[in-house]
């Protein structure tokens, strides 16, 4: 009997090692960690056969009604889109910054802790563990009857797909929505590997904080340069820059909100600003 069982769970991982799949999450975050506010968005998991991509599903959206040549940036929220090779570690990270596209490579390893405790949810058998990663302490719930060692973000290497994964503070939630297996891989090739046509300018770590670091420091720099009456800033409605004195002012709001903001979900690499 225990043939059997054993067996079928072969052949049931295989069956799921040979599909590709998306797989909704949503994501509930604060990005400023004092604030009571939460913003929620949806994100996709796509696992195929060699690697798995995690991204913004505004990015599939819009990719369904955009080409190649339609150039165009989406705000990539929170340092969240990412790509890896199955069973891997080693992360490809994306960003855009100021209308340039970038991609710089991260290493992320993860150690969980698998508890004895169990719940139900949606009809799911879940498992809990918990880990210290990127700065803070997590709690995650998997699904031991889907054999797929992957989640949201860079979390991962768990003994069944991550249905739930949050933080001890409650700033960020990833909560599973949809599981859709696909007929055939689908092409994220003007979505990540390229943004809507723009190829990533690969840099480090280090580069990219020193990017992240002088868009702080010089809010809108490119105005500057511009004569005035060629260029405007509508930052809400009824609201328009288009003078450098109200730049000045404008770019003083501009530091704040991002030191206020300044809660990414890796907290042990995120950038100090003056």
């Amino acid at each position: 009997m225990k043939k059997i069982i054993l067996v079928g769970s072969i052949l049931f991982a295989q069956l799921f090692f040979s599909q590709d799949y998306q797989i909704t999450y949503n994501l509930r975050y604060r990005e400023d960690s004092l604030s009571t506010n939460y913003i929620n968005k949806n994100f996709v998991l796509q696992v195929e056969k060699d690697q798995t991509k995690f991204i913004f599903k505004s990015l599939i959206d819009g990719n369904k009604i955009l080409d190649a040549n339609t150039r165009m940036f989406y705000d990539l929220p929170m340092e969240q889109i990412v790509q890896h090779k199955r069973n891997a570690d080693d992360y490809t990270n994306y960003e855009v910054i100021f209308q340039n596209y970038y991609s710089y490579p991260s290493s992320n390893p993860i150690s969980w802790t698998i508890e004895k405790d169990t719940k139900t949810e949606n009809t799911y058998k879940l498992q809990k563990a918990t880990s210290n990663f990127i700065g803070r302490q997590w709690e995650a719930w998997f699904i031991p009857d889907i054999p797929i060692m992957e989640g949201p973000y860079k979390f991962r290497g768990l003994p069944g797909l991550i249905y739930e994964v949050k933080d001890s503070k409650d700033n960020f939630t990833y909560e599973l929505i949809e599981v859709k297996k696909l007929d055939k891989t689908y092409d994220t090739s003007n979505i990540i590997e390229t943004h809507f046509g723009t190829k990533p300018i690969a840099i480090t770590r280090k580069k990219y904080e020193e990017l992240k670091l002088n868009d702080y420091k010089n809010p809108y720099a490119d105005y500057r340069s511009m004569s005035a009456g060629t260029w405007s800033i509508s930052p809400s409605e009824g609201r328009v820059i288009n003078t450098i004195a109200q730049l000045d002012q404008y770019a003083k709001e501009v530091q704040e909100r991002i030191k206020r903001q300044n809660n990414p979900v890796d907290l042990a690499t995120a950038i100090k600003y003056p």
